[in-house]
């Protein structure tokens, strides 16, 4: 099984510290700075924290502020062909909120990630675009997909 550095340095500390105390050694200055060293360890679930670069806070007009190649280049379409879309689709049932659970971000977000996703790109870059976690851009995808699919029988003869 593959332990974390925390684990496999607080176990050293401690044979250190056992070591030590065994030796009878009347070194108290080290001895303490072993066991601040453990607390400090100890104390933190994580080492070190992985970050990731997120983009700016997402806003409703964001992609209504930029020019018109760029808003074509990250949803796929054109922004009339958007907000077309954004307007059959957001009173879906898929994006209604159950009792239980969280809100859901807002529709015009899921569906711009399901558009920018379009672009093969990996999950996690689209995550990073839009400051996201991964999985939420599958359950966005999921969402906006059964939302088109129910407006196929409008559109497909």
């Amino acid at each position: 099984m593959t332990r974390s550095l925390r684990a496999v340095l607080l176990e050293d500390l401690e044979i250190t510290i056992a070591g030590q105390l065994l030796e009878d050694d009347d070194s108290d200055a080290e001895d303490s700075d072993e066991g601040l060293f453990r607390d400090a360890i100890a104390s933190y679930r994580y080492l070190t924290r992985s970050t990731v670069f997120k983009a700016a806070h997402w806003t409703p007009g964001r992609i209504f502020r930029s020019d018109p190649m760029r808003a074509r280049r990250d949803l796929r379409m054109s922004r009339g062909t958007f907000i077309f879309l954004l307007g059959r689709i957001q009173h879906d049932v898929v994006f209604a909120r159950a009792p239980t659970k969280q809100e859901q971000a807002p529709v015009q977000l899921q569906l711009e990630v399901f558009l920018f996703a379009l672009q093969s790109l990996s999950t996690h870059r689209v995550a990073q675009h839009f400051g996201i976690a991964e999985g939420s851009v599958y359950k966005f995808r999921d969402r906006v997909t059964c939302a088109i699919l129910a407006l196929e029988k409008e559109f497909v003869r």
